[in-house]
């Protein structure tokens, strides 16, 4: 497989917070597993993956659908880790604040 190829999927946004500091923390720590680049887009834009700040600037609420992309080393797998946390709403409990 080429490190050229970019791998994408979409997702919504399912927790009740949608991206939060806590969730953009999240995202950020599961893109820090991975050597290729990961892109996290809405309809506000887009963020590297890595930067917290922009990708809370996504304001991507409940209900949101995001794009990931990735390329490079792993890029598939990175996306799959990627998609599983947000589906999994960041692994956040309903009654977390």
């Amino acid at each position: 497989m080429s490190d050229d190829k970019i791998v994408q999927s979409n997702c919504k946004i399912v927790n009740k917070q949608g991206l939060h500091t806590r969730s953009a923390a999240a995202i950020v720590e599961v893109a820090n597993r991975y050597q290729c680049s990961i892109t996290i887009g809405s309809d506000k834009g887009e963020s590297d993956a890595r930067d917290m700040i922009r990708l809370i600037l996504l304001e991507a609420s409940k209900g949101t659908e995001v794009s990931i992309s990735a390329k490079g080393e792993n890029a598939t797998k990175a996306v799959i880790a990627m998609k599983e946390l947000i589906d999994a709403g960041f692994y956040e409990q309903e009654d977390e604040v």
